[in-house]
């Protein structure tokens, strides 16, 4: 039996997908400002699920989305030397890498 490739077919068909309409700037100005009135729940909400939910996918990605909100998503990824460099660091190496040495004996 054949494996892989695209079978006669398959896929979506071609100018099937749904236009795209856009969105009255108006609009999306007042669902902006309904998000900005449910963001303290919202958040109470991600805070409950870091801490209390049962699933570990779940808490990591509360956590996440937390670290996002208040500090913002990293704008770049760093590239180190050799791969697992960090896992071979302590933590007071760790802390230096990331605050410099003014900071490196502070408690986090």
């Amino acid at each position: 039996m054949a494996r892989g490739g695209k079978r006669e077919g398959a896929g979506r068909k071609a100018g099937t997908s749904a236009p795209r309409i856009p969105i009255p700037p108006e609009i999306k100005r007042e669902m902006r400002e309904l998000a900005r009135e449910h963001a303290e729940a919202a958040l109470e909400t991600l805070i409950k699920i870091c801490k209390m939910s049962d699933s570990d996918t779940a808490r990591v990605s509360a956590a996440n989305a937390i670290l996002d909100r208040g500090y913002g998503k990293p704008l770049q990824q760093i590239e180190s030397g050799a791969p697992g460099e960090f896992a071979r660091m302590s933590l007071e190496e760790l802390r230096e890498f990331v605050y410099g040495d003014a900071e490196a004996g502070t408690k986090h």
